[in-house]
């Protein structure tokens, strides 16, 4: 029978671990509507670089959570605003049809006319409120996406905009574009408003459920939340790329430049304008060391005294 589990926890990885236990789970024949909302965070899609995809000053400054999902597409930043949802099902079981009468029909009684565009967004008015992706493995599949209802705009222009750090990768890079919260066609909704109305959608269009489990940390942590919360994952799980930054260093701009594949540096370069820096060919025994740009500008400060 369908089933409802939402999750009482904030914690990134917690959710996005939970939400990958309930996938082994998937039933044939039946669908899982599984809702939760996280804390400050950016989720990076699979594949992405996060020193691209992030400000990392601001979101450390901010104390947002960095954390990675498993499927593909483009970061997005979330908050306590934000509703996550995801539709789980036995891989070809899934009905794209009635996963949209869910959602465009949570909104229409409520006077929001949203339509989805492209592959994986829902516009209202031509703005974004929700963007999707979808997952499979062990036979079973997923569509999960976001939902803005009163996500903070400022956090998420500033999160998701580059640094002045310059790369070149060969990962996907996000597209900002126009978003919107539905509270801004419905004023006073909230996330747990707008999962009722979804689940109450979803048992309309999927038919009967089983009663709404609801799922905490005291139950017990998911089995794979300790991937989700490593930096392996999060940080060092994308592609090759080249970073370059720029330090202020022995009176002069130290220029550096790094080629960093699986978190690990394989070749470092710099040059400076300074008069004094001297030799500088060290910089090479970063070789072979994880690529950690705080740690990094510590040793190069520190060897410059």
């Amino acid at each position: 029978m369908n089933r409802i589990v939402v999750s009482n926890e904030t914690d990134p990885c917690y959710n996005l671990a939970l939400e990958e236990e309930l996938l082994e789970q998937a039933d044939s024949g039946s669908t899982l509507l599984y809702l939760w909302v996280n804390r400050p965070c950016v989720v990076l899609g699979r594949n992405q670089n996060p020193y691209l995809e992030c400000d990392m000053d601001y979101i450390k400054s901010k104390g947002i959570d960095l954390v990675r999902r498993k499927s593909g597409g483009g970061a997005v930043y979330q908050d306590l605003g934000n509703l996550n949802y995801t539709f789980i099902n036995r891989e070809g079981e899934g009905s794209q049809a009635m996963q949209q009468q869910v959602l465009l029909g949570m909104m229409r009684p409520l006077g929001v006319d949203a339509v989805f565009s492209g592959r994986n967004d829902i516009l209202v008015e031509g703005r974004k409120i929700s963007g999707q992706a979808g997952y499979c493995e062990g036979g079973n599949e997923y569509l999960h996406g976001t939902l803005m209802v009163r996500v903070n705009k400022d956090h998420l222009e500033k999160s998701l905009r580059p640094s002045r750090i310059k790369l070149e990768s060969k990962g996907v890079r996000s597209v900002a574009g126009r978003v919107a919260n539905l509270s801004e066609y419905i004023p006073d909704i909230t996330p747990v408003q707008a999962g009722g109305l979804m689940a109450g959608q979803f048992r309309q269009v999927f038919g009967p459920c089983l009663p709404v489990v609801y799922r905490d940390g005291s139950q017990g942590r998911p089995r794979q939340q300790d991937t989700y919360e490593s930096r392996d994952w999060i940080v060092d799980n994308c592609p090759e790329y080249t970073v370059s930054q720029e330090m202020r260093w022995n009176g002069g701009i130290l220029k550096l430049r790094f080629q960093v594949r699986d978190g690990t540096v394989l070749h470092a370069g710099c040059s400076s304008d300074s008069l004094t820096c001297g030799d500088i060919a060290w910089i090479r025994e970063l070789e072979g060391y994880r690529y950690d740009r705080e740690q990094i500008v510590k040793t190069i400060m520190e060897r410059g005294k």
